[in-house]
């Protein structure tokens, strides 16, 4: 039984291998748009300097008008990876980008 319960835990960190993680929430704006709601300390986002408030306009080039495109976007990249957030941050329109970590 001590094995099998090893066993499933390493299989629980090798299924974690891989998975793209952001470091960011993000709502839905009235009106459309998309919010960053949260940034987690010393997540990817924290370090690209995304901050919460801000709107995302695109991602990498492509237009973003809802949370789930976002997060579609942020998940079908690789840990590594480089992604360009092209960001409303009050008056201005900025540039950051973040390196996807590995979630685990």
């Amino acid at each position: 039984m001590k094995y099998l319960l090893t066993l499933l835990s390493l299989t629980g960190v090798i299924l974690a291998e891989g998975v793209p993680y952001s470091g960011l929430a993000a709502v839905n704006r009235e009106g459309g748009g998309v919010m960053i709601s949260a940034v987690a300390h010393f997540g990817p986002a924290d370090r690209g300097g995304v901050n919460a408030g801000d709107t995302v306009l695109s991602v990498d080039g492509k237009e973003v008008n809802t949370k789930d495109e976002l997060f579609a976007y942020l998940a079908a990249a690789s840990p590594g990876q480089q992604v360009k957030l092209s960001l409303k941050r009050r008056h201005l329109t900025i540039a950051r980008s973040i390196t996807i970590a590995n979630k685990l």
